[in-house]
């Protein structure tokens, strides 16, 4: 009767191996003919453990240390480089001029070790799982990813875009009233520095699609106090590269919907605004 050989159970970490065999009739025998140096002469590997509790140096303790670790069920540990998982806490977000904003990037492995970067550049220091920005400024918008490593490899992360934007009291309210009378509060924000001669994007945003309620001119100077995504076409990174226009259109106040009346007070606000300004109109 031959047990089987430990190599073949263990596949490629041990090239070479010792082999035991019984032979002769009851009781029986166990001989072994060491071969080289392999994971089972070694006490710091589960392998080497085995062997010695089940007989110390003696082909019995090597033989039964062999063949239970090719037990049905046996498991070795496998190593395996980082992986990166989906979060709430690392993506794409807005923070207002001064404030702070935290990513957390979630990630399986063992030893982790990070490396955050901004637009592909290292930032020095950043070797948390946690990447803090305080006092948020110009220079920290950008798109933000890691790398994730440790012994096994390495793995970066997706972009996540962060926005540093201007305070919501850069929007400025105003009416527009057509010929019946009828009156549409929008808020809008121009660029600092706006240039007559320089044609600009407008970019229109409608606020409370499909919400009934108080969602009207009343009611979004707080919602855009409060949720810094209102201003992200107008951040300081878009207005340093690519400047827009930004218009939100509200509704009266006590309204709930919008109707087809307040598309068609949109409608000639817009013919208003690229009358007023210098807007791009393969751009809006």
């Amino acid at each position: 009767m031959e047990l089987k050989r430990y190599s073949e159970c263990l596949g490629t970490r041990t090239s070479r191996g010792h082999e035991a065999h019984s032979t002769g009739s009851q009781p029986l025998t166990l001989n072994s003919q060491p071969q080289s140096q392999s994971l089972l002469t070694s006490a710091a590997t589960p392998q080497g453990f085995l062997r010695r509790a089940l007989g110390g140096a003696g082909p019995v303790g090597l033989a039964l240390a062999s063949w239970l670790l090719c037990w049905p069920g046996a498991t070795q540990a496998a190593e395996a480089p980082p992986q990166i998982q989906p979060s709430v806490t690392f993506q794409h977000t807005a923070v207002f001029l001064g404030q702070t904003n935290t990513f957390t990037v979630a990630a399986t492995g063992e030893a982790l070790s990070y490396q955050w970067r901004l637009d592909g550049q290292d930032l020095p220091g950043e070797t948390n799982q946690t990447c803090i920005r305080t006092n948020a400024q110009l220079a920290d918008e950008g798109d933000y990813t890691v790398q994730v490593s440790n012994t096994d490899g390495a793995v970066i992360s997706e972009a996540a875009r962060l926005w540093v934007v201007p305070p919501s009291t850069n929007l400025v309210q105003g009416n527009f009233t057509n010929e019946a009378g009828l009156r549409l509060p929008y808020f809008i924000t121009v660029p600092t520095n706006y240039d007559p001669a320089h044609s600009y994007p407008l970019v229109l945003m409608f606020h409370g699609a499909g919400i009934t309620g108080p969602f009207d001119e009343t009611f979004f100077p707080d919602f855009a106090s409060r949720w810094p995504f209102t201003l992200v076409f107008a951040s300081y990174h878009q207005q340093a590269t690519d400047p827009v226009v930004l218009v939100w259109p509200s509704r009266r106040a006590g309204d709930d919907y919008w109707t087809d009346s307040y598309l068609r007070l949109v409608s000639g606000l817009l013919d208003e605004l690229t009358a007023e300004f210098n807007i791009d109109t393969n751009r809006v």
